[in-house]
């Protein structure tokens, strides 16, 4: 009896000791905060681990907590040229951040704890930005994104301009080149703005290529930017040379209009214009007396008078076909066409009221939005309009889509055969 006694107390005394065992196993998975040793495996020792912290041991003498410090010195580099190496204790591209604590770094390291994953994967009971493991990542020391600096300041893949966060800061702001205002707030406009120097309609106007190069609606020699260019020399109207190059030679040419050189130019005794400015037109000009149909008792074909009693007034008379008084009342200014004599083209005026359509010679050639005085100047099928600035614009009829998308054939009164496109 006394042997199997014995016997019972030794199992018990196996038993129990064998439990001490496991719970100092299970103890094994925790820091001890005084062993020099990183019990728990998780690379931090006695105080320096974050389990210690509040351990009385650590709170009475607590220089070994290191590494509980924030990264306070996060100075962005400017000078971003300088990939981060992840295993030299470096911050090789001045971000502020070291090795595995940059984002750089993330494929490269492996980290115990994942700093955004909202999981405790080192199990010390501190999830991402609050495990000690991260105090240092850049993940846990975001800040507002700089736009000028060359970094992702924010950690959201985008840096500088390309973030939208900058998309009302005055560094990311771009000019648009034709539209007049200083968008990019520098005080220069359009043009003159040097982000806009590759910009198609910020050239320089090329004065003999038949080409509106700077787009401000002025070809060659009729631009201002030409003024001093050598082949962009004035008309002289006297020397028989076509001076400034435009095919039109002394008073033929419209820039001589109203030259005095010009007043004794030869009277054309059929198209209702005082061609030498002695104020006397067609038959009533001394210098028409030759003229078939200005020969007394014949029918005068735009005087308004029956001259040959005839009954038949001007066009209406039979001997008037062919005038070129009465041809020009029936051309098309739309289509330059209808007019008698070869090189007249069809004109309209527009002012108060829109005039018949009459034939000229020689044609204008001023184009589509250039500044103009009379229709004349303009090249065939466009007339001189406007309220304030008259420019050369598309004659229309209203009848008839010949304007451009979103402009409208505007008649100076209801009922007008022709108009002009606003």
């Amino acid at each position: 009896m006394k042997k199997f006694t014995i016997l019972i107390l030794s199992s018990i005394f196996i038993l129990v000791a064998n439990g001490c065992d496991f719970d100092s196993g299970s103890e094994s998975n925790h820091e001890i905060c005084d062993n020099e040793k990183d019990d728990d495996g998780d690379g931090f020792i006695d105080c320096e681990d974050q389990e210690c912290m509040n351990d009385p041991i650590c709170q009475s003498n607590n220089t070994n907590n290191t590494n509980n410090v924030n990264n306070t010195n996060n100075t962005n580099n400017t000078n971003n040229t300088n990939p981060e190496i992840c295993d030299n204790e470096t911050d090789d591209d001045g971000d502020g951040f070291v090795d595995c604590d940059d984002l750089d770094c993330t494929e490269e390291c492996e980290y115990q704890e994942v700093c955004d994953n909202e999981t405790d994967d080192d199990a010390d009971g501190f999830v991402d930005c609050e495990d000690q493991e991260c105090f240092n990542h850049q993940l846990c020391n975001l800040e507002d994104e700089i736009c000028n600096d060359g970094f992702d300041n924010d950690g959201d893949g985008f840096v500088d301009c390309e973030d939208t966060d900058c998309a009302a800061s005055e560094l990311c702001l771009i000019e648009i080149c034709d539209n007049r205002i200083d968008d990019d707030g520098d005080d220069l406009i359009d043009c003159d703005d040097p982000g806009c120097a590759d910009f198609e309609g910020c050239t320089s106007e090329i004065c003999d290529n038949g080409i509106d190069d700077d787009s401000d609606g002025y070809i060659d020699c009729t631009d201002p930017d030409c003024a001093d260019f050598e082949d962009c020399t004035p008309e002289i109207c006297d020397n028989v040379i076509d001076d400034d190059g435009d095919g039109y030679v002394d008073c033929v040419d419209q820039d001589c209009f109203s030259d005095p050189a010009c007043s004794n130019s030869e009277e054309r005794c059929g198209n209702g214009i005082d061609d030498d400015g002695d104020a006397l037109i067609d038959c009533e000009d001394p210098d028409c007396i030759g003229a078939p149909h200005c020969q007394p008792g014949a029918e005068i074909c735009d005087n308004y008078m029956d001259d040959d009693n005839d009954g038949m007034v001007d066009c209406d008379d039979s001997d008037c076909i062919g005038d070129p008084f009465c041809q020009q009342n029936f051309c098309d200014p739309v289509n330059d066409s209808g007019c008698a004599l070869s090189g007249d083209h069809c004109y309209i005026d527009v002012g108060m009221s829109t005039s018949e359509p009459y034939c000229y010679s020689p044609a204008g050639n001023l184009a589509e939005g250039s500044d103009c005085a009379d229709s004349i100047e303009c090249e065939p099928g466009l007339a001189c309009a406007g309220l304030y600035t008259t420019t050369c614009r598309q004659i229309c009829t209203p009848s008839a889509a010949q304007c451009a998308q979103g402009q409208n054939c505007t008649t100076d009164y209801s009922g007008a055969d022709y108009g002009v496109c606003y």
